[in-house]
């Protein structure tokens, strides 16, 4: 049996409301092959978000640095892109909510549910 390139964790993020932060979890970024710039798409219709790998012109896009890319998760702080995400999914003001996510095959993309009734980490 050939060795898979990442590990057997499941792809995931973490959202954290209080703080307007988004980690990009070290198993999301092995699945797309530890990408330079990642691009974070919500789609309030279907209640998801894809993180996919891109190019620097892709607009939206967020560098990841290249030494933690490959060793740690990655941050992204934005109050547009997690108000965006809570009122989406409707989670509290205050909660840190971990999402665990599917990848897109044939794409260098990884699928994230929205649910109220996601994995809460914490709550305030």
């Amino acid at each position: 049996m050939e060795s898979l390139p990442f590990s057997d964790e499941a792809p995931a993020i973490t959202v954290d409301i209080g703080r307007h932060r988004l980690r990009i979890h070290r198993s999301t970024l092995r699945r797309l092959d530890n990408p330079m710039f990642v691009r974070i798409l919500v789609n309030p219709s279907d209640k998801g978000i894809v993180v996919e790998k891109c190019t620097e012109s892709t607009a939206g896009s967020y560098r990841l640095m290249q030494s933690n890319a490959r060793k740690h998760s990655m941050e992204v702080y934005s109050s547009s892109l997690v108000d965006e995400i809570s009122d989406c999914a409707g989670f509290d003001r205050y909660r840190t909510v971990k999402l665990l996510g599917l990848q897109i095959w044939g794409q260098s993309a990884v699928f994230f549910r929205l649910a109220s009734d996601s994995t809460s980490v914490c709550a305030s």
